[in-house]
């Protein structure tokens, strides 16, 4: 075919711009001959999978030139993340790096700077990151690549994603589940993605499983997936499969399966076997052209194999042919595709905070708002079931049992620009903790970036909590996990009732830059603060009980959950009836407001104290492990008298929940008693009546415990 000349030329200038970025500091198109001191000190880079990658995106941009669908939208995502000099190789021949980066310009001068980024503290990472313009998918942990594209058409069925796998990838747990997600979305509503495998034989240190398949076995295997498989031998056969994929991209499931070579037009060792050159094509196959005579010769006549002087014309510029191949677009997500989103703060009253929430999801999409709710097969569990009763709601459900499969394309949707929410329990989430770890550093660098556009907040919504829970569905550490990492854009948001539940969500979908997780239990019906005063308590991150303020404090309880804030209110309550104490109880709403090098807490607390030293008692009530409050409270003028009480993995029995309270040390009886003890610490005079309070609160507790188990087997170990 006539276009093949352009493809395979293509193929040899990313080629070539792939290894001058890896090894070249200076003379990037070898005008001169190579000198030793041309060369970086320390090559860097992973040079295996590039050629594929490259002949893979040269037949995209010839079958898009072919195509003529100019109403189409096409953009390209990259799992292997360690490709990215040849990410970079690309972007740069189709002047879109330029469009960002103005120091990279077409010449001598913007090749030169490319050069010396690459790899370089100041410049460009060996990985892709989110520094590379429109880049969503950083590829930091492989796997999730193929659920991100089909994330990126939800809701836009102008576009079109190419996913571009290796074939190690393939064999990851999200990659395999990721193949039947063409089986969620409707393309008459939705995109479209067309998959292609660079099938190159060959992961890091062993072959691949893929590589021991036949033809026959592939074509199998993806029927069976509901996909037709297409074997390409040879880039011809990919340049060809290539323009038809996209021309029956609206009756066609198609995958395009790429046999190449690891490391092709790259060095090898004739002394050693197929494998032994494959894996140490892996990375940078010329290890010191500096100091070694012959690794110098092998890369000069590397980089000359390429001819340079064929690729740019007199003007240091990429020649005309390639500059017929361009599409720029193939590599931004960059664009707007929705106008800001609005929803209400509430809407009509329902019997549990999952009603709420559910209420607002509802309104929003029936009034035209594109809100997409993944879940893994939980929404009725969670609460959220009269969602799937309405049809025109219904469709905006993507529920499949597997998180990662969710936490992928929530992101893809979020990443071009789109709106969703996760629903799922709360032990279940920490299953996608790395992948929403990957994505905050992602989120984290992408904010520092120049080209950067605001984006939604990845939003999710966990209920089922520990308290709710059999003892295997007792797992609080996603909040923890992610808390830890210190970043100011995670808040972690504990409702105590449906209204501050409803304005969270609220807020949470109109806001940028952000993770928020809202979590509670999903039996919860208080309807305690009006909607009225709800959305200060949020914007505050704190909520104040009622109490009499003309009094000096005895005691200050922190709480963060419902159910947590509900058994302090009773402790306190009792305490403020039996022994005439006078404690303040604070709900924080926002763990968020601990990440602020403790001054808004320190602020609060000098408020509230009412009098007292900072030697005053302060109990903090905790959903999840206390492990968390203690490392965000380092930094507090009051760490010292903060005692801290949470779950802690005790319990066994299916109990109710109250009982996981008494395990954990956490009901109402044990706040009590531990504020009991630590006023009786402070000033064992003063406080004296408390002992006969404490031995009370002992009391009632151990009758509970009884009246749970039956007998007395049990209460001696939960006292």
């Amino acid at each position: 075919m006539w276009y093949y000349d352009r493809v395979y030329h293509y193929f040899e200038a990313a080629n070539y711009l792939t290894v001058a970025q890896m090894f070249l500091k200076d003379n990037v198109l070898l005008k001169e001959s190579l000198a030793k001191d041309h060369i970086k000190s320390i090559p860097g880079g992973h040079w295996g999978a590039s050629p594929g990658i490259n002949m893979i995106i040269s037949c995209i941009l010839n079958a898009i030139q072919m195509s003529g669908q100019d109403e189409k939208d096409y953009n390209l995502i990259l799992g292997s993340g360690h490709a990215n000099a040849a990410l970079l190789a690309n972007m740069y021949l189709n002047g879109f790096l330029e469009e960002y980066y103005p120091e990279y310009k077409y010449g001598y001068d913007g090749l030169k700077a490319l050069c010396q980024a690459y790899s370089s503290p100041s410049g460009f990472s060996g990985e892709v990151s989110a520094k590379m313009p429109g880049c969503i998918y950083p590829g930091g942990e492989l796997g999730y690549a193929l659920a991100t594209a089909y994330g990126t058409v939800i809701g836009n069925k102008d576009r079109v994603t190419f996913v571009i796998l290796g074939d190690g990838e393939c064999e990851t747990s999200t990659t395999c589940a990721a193949w039947l997600a063409h089986k969620l979305i409707d393309n008459t509503e939705h995109g479209h993605v067309i998959p292609i495998v660079n099938l190159n034989q060959y992961k890091m240190g062993s072959r691949t499983i893929m590589s021991k398949m036949s033809n026959s076995e592939l074509i199998q295997y993806y029927a069976g997936l509901g996909m037709k498989a297409q074997i390409c031998e040879d880039w011809h056969c990919l340049a060809d499969s290539m323009i038809e994929a996209v021309a029956k991209i609206d009756t066609d499931n198609t995958v395009l399966v790429y046999r190449t070579v690891k490391g092709w037009t790259g060095p090898s060792d004739p002394s050693l076997s197929e494998e032994d050159n494959a894996l140490n094509a892996h990375k940078v196959p010329i290890k010191r052209p500096i100091q070694n005579d012959a690794d110098f010769e092998a890369l000069k006549k590397w980089l000359l194999s390429y001819v340079p002087s064929r690729i740019f014309n007199s003007t240091n510029s990429p020649n005309d042919e390639i500059m017929q191949m361009r599409y720029k677009e193939l590599f931004s997500f960059i664009t707007d595709r929705e106008t800001p989103m609005q929803v209400p703060s509430c809407t009509k009253s329902g019997n549990t905070t999952s009603d709420s929430l559910s209420d607002i999801l509802m309104t929003s999409i029936l009034k035209g708002k594109q809100i997409y709710i993944f879940s893994p097969d939980e929404l009725i569990s969670n609460g959220f079931g009269k969602m799937l009763d309405n049809g025109t709601v219904q469709k905006f459900v993507i529920e499949t049992l597997n998180e990662g499969i969710c936490q992928a394309m929530y992101e893809g949707l979020t990443l071009s620009n789109g709106h969703g929410v996760l629903i799922s329990y709360e032990c279940f989430i920490p299953i996608v903790t790395s992948a929403v770890s990957q994505y905050a550093k992602f989120l984290y660098h992408s904010l520092q970036s120049s080209w950067t556009i605001n984006r939604p907040s990845l939003v999710y919504i966990l209920t089922s909590v520990c308290w709710s829970n059999t003892y295997t569905h007792q797992n609080p550490e996603f909040v923890m996990d992610l808390l830890m990492k210190g970043y100011s854009f995670i808040h972690a948001l504990y409702p105590i009732d449906k209204n501050t539940g409803a304005v969270m969500l609220s807020d949470a979908l109109q806001s940028k830059n952000d993770i928020r997780i809202i979590t509670y239990d999903k039996r919860n019906q208080a309807d305690v603060i009006p909607i009225a005063e709800a959305s200060a308590c949020v914007a505050n991150k704190y909520y104040v009980w009622p109490q009499n303020e003309s009094v000096l404090c005895d005691c200050i309880v922190l709480s963060t959950g419902d159910i947590q804030s509900d058994q302090c209110n009773k402790a306190v309550q009792f305490l403020q009836n039996s022994a005439k104490l006078s404690i303040m109880h604070i709900s924080i709403l926002d763990l968020s407001l601990l990440l602020e090098n403790n001054v808004r807490l320190d602020q609060i607390l000098d408020e509230k104290r009412n009098g007292r030293g900072v030697d005053i008692p302060i109990i903090y009530v905790y959903s999840g492990y206390p492990a968390l409050i203690k490392s965000l409270l380092y930094n507090s003028n009051y760490k010292c008298n903060i005692h801290v009480l949470g779950y802690n993995n005790k319990g066994w029995n299916a109990v109710p929940s109250l009982m996981k309270q008494c395990e954990n040390g956490i009901s109402q009886w044990d706040i009590g008693i531990r504020i009991c003890a630590e006023l009786l610490k402070k000033d064992s005079v003063r406080y004296n009546a408390l002992h006969g309070v404490s031995d009370l609160l002992k009391l009632q507790k151990e009758n509970y415990v009884r009246s749970i188990y039956g007998d007395d087997r049990y209460v001696q170990s939960e006292i």
